[in-house]
């Protein structure tokens, strides 16, 4: 299955939040690029449901993020 970022939203402090939407037990890296052409893990998430919400510091540099999320074999 195709991951889902869905409900993206700012909150206070620089925090940004989403909800990844997945398959329960497949694992899954998120990512983060300043140009979508450059891509850095964040972090890798194994869904024990079929969503879960991320928070991640945004307002660390640069300051526009681009996010996915990408299915791990």
């Amino acid at each position: 299955p195709t991951p889902i970022l869905a409900a993206s939203t700012m909150l206070a402090g620089g925090l940004f939040q989403c909800l990844l939407q997945g398959a329960p037990g497949r694992s899954y890296t998120i990512q983060a690029s300043p140009d979508l052409m450059t891509w850095s893990s964040l972090e890798t998430i194994t869904l024990s449901h079929t969503s879960v919400y991320l928070v991640n510091d945004a307002g660390i540099s640069p300051p526009r993020r681009f996010y996915r999320a990408a299915l791990l074999p």
